[in-house]
């Protein structure tokens, strides 16, 4: 159960490598809506509540290893805290968080808050519109062909779930769980089935670039307990891979862990407007994709490394 990614675009690569979390910034982008500073009733309010919201940047940590520093320097539970989606580790990372009570800015080794202001209630994954991305690539090659590389990934590339998503073998674990039914708490067990949902959804995808020419933007199912599959192109995509995998759409339901999980829907292909610099060998890109999006999809159309 190889985790597989097939080019998309055919323009040469121009390699590159990350040397340092610098070289990897990410920015939330949240609905203006929530970061709202008044509301308006029947008067103009200032916004306030019992939750603080606050600008989280962080270094060579995950969401959850910040998170939890905080929560103890502050000795805050950490089921106070919500946030709007986890964040790479190996890079720079600014998002906004919510916790019920009051905090002070602090800085610490690897973590900064900071913009902090009275909400009136915690953050969301509907919250989050999307993440803006600055990568810096060194030692790069083909520069003469950047233009032509960044204009066909412009044109769309698959919307593949990232490597991060897999680990070593969420996926794998995953189905063992489903057709096992393994011993495990419920909370990891899915877990793992998530990662292995997007192991179905990444081979769809695949399949479909196998045997078409033009990208699919629409959406189409993360196959789950409550999905129905018909008579359509992708549908007899998802079907064929199922039947491969020896899994039925009830598998999904565990009633021995008391697990139910339900299928989604998710673009196949997105697009996205590419900003570069060209300092030397190296290249400066700024780019935004939506929640739910990974940077390496385009970071590997853009390279071609293998």
């Amino acid at each position: 159960m190889k985790i597989n990614y097939i080019y998309w675009t055919k323009t040469k690569g121009i390699g590159g490598k990350l040397k340092s979390a610098d070289d990897f910034v990410v920015k939330e982008i949240i609905n203006p809506k929530f970061l709202l500073k008044y509301k308006r009733e029947k008067k103009i309010e200032k916004m306030s509540g019992p939750y603080s919201l606050f600008l989280l940047k962080k270094k060579n940590l995950t969401t959850i290893e910040a998170i939890r520093k905080i929560a103890k320097k502050f000795s805050i539970p950490l089921e106070n805290f919500g946030y709007a989606g986890l964040k790479d580790k190996k890079a720079i990372t600014y998002q906004y968080v919510t916790v019920k009570g009051e905090i002070e800015e602090y800085e610490d080794e690897g973590i900064k808050i900071f913009n902090i202001k009275k909400i009136d209630r915690p953050i969301a994954v509907g919250d989050l519109i999307g993440n803006e991305f600055t990568i810096t690539l060194h030692r790069c090659k083909n520069l003469d062909k950047i233009d032509e590389a960044v204009a066909s990934i412009e044109k769309g590339i698959p919307n593949y779930f990232g490597p991060q998503r897999f680990g070593r073998n969420n996926h794998v674990i995953g189905k063992l769980i489903l057709i096992n039914k393994e011993r495990i708490d419920k909370k990891h067990a899915k877990f793992f089935i998530h990662a292995y949902q997007s192991y179905i959804f990444n081979e769809t995808v695949n399949e479909y670039i196998r045997k078409n020419k033009k990208p699919y933007f629409k959406y189409i199912p993360v196959v789950g307990y409550n999905t129905k599959l018909g008579n359509s192109k992708i549908d007899k995509i998802i079907k064929k891979i199922l039947k491969k995998e020896k899994i039925n759409i009830k598998d999904f339901k565990i009633d021995e862990l008391r697990i139910c999980c339900n299928g989604s829907k998710r673009k196949m292909f997105i697009k996205t407007k590419i900003d570069y610099k060209i300092f030397g060998s190296d290249v400066i890109l700024k780019f935004f994709l939506p929640k739910g999006s990974y940077a390496t999809n385009v970071l590997r159309e853009l390279q071609k490394l293998k």
